[in-house]
């Protein structure tokens, strides 16, 4: 057998790896900021532009302190746990109540417009139907502007603070 072994010849074996059982992650679920309440900011949202029918968690993320490098993500919609994640760089004066309300309108639709998968082609996330409907947020192009104006600040420590 070591001569087989010394030749590359050994037998194969095959070893069986434990499988992972696919548990849900629960994320801790913090709502209150220095600046801003993520669940009053949701309730106002989903009582003005949804009657109330989504039905989602939402909590901070990130850190305010860590600057990103090559790009910012906002927030986030995980599918799997019904839960938008804002990060918490918003959670400060500079960023108006309106953005932070565009932000979560935003993560909402996702909710309710998910991906589209077409048989041959990429997956579209922002879909021409979700395009549509963002722009139906009362203060779209105020909170666009207010983004292309301020895009710096997403980039730096605690989001241009000074």
């Amino acid at each position: 057998m070591i001569f087989k072994w010394l030749l590359g010849k050994r037998k194969k074996t095959r070893f069986s790896i434990p499988s992972k059982k696919t548990v849900k992650r629960v994320a801790r679920k913090v709502v209150h900021g220095k600046h801003y309440n993520l669940q009053e900011i949701y309730d106002q949202v989903n009582a003005l532009y949804f009657e109330g029918r989504v039905d989602v968690q939402i909590t901070w993320f990130g850190s305010q302190q860590r600057a990103a490098r090559r790009r910012r993500i906002l927030g986030l919609y995980d599918f799997n746990n019904k839960l938008i994640k804002i990060h918490r760089l918003l959670d400060q004066p500079n960023f108006p109540s309106y953005f932070i309300s565009y932000v979560v309108y935003h993560e909402m639709l996702h909710h309710l417009f998910p991906p589209h998968q077409p048989k041959r082609g990429r997956r579209k996330i922002h879909h021409a139907d979700f395009k549509r409907h963002e722009k139906k947020f009362a203060e779209y192009s105020l909170a666009k502007e207010w983004e292309k104006e301020n895009h710096q600040i997403f980039f730096s420590k605690k989001g241009g603070r000074r």
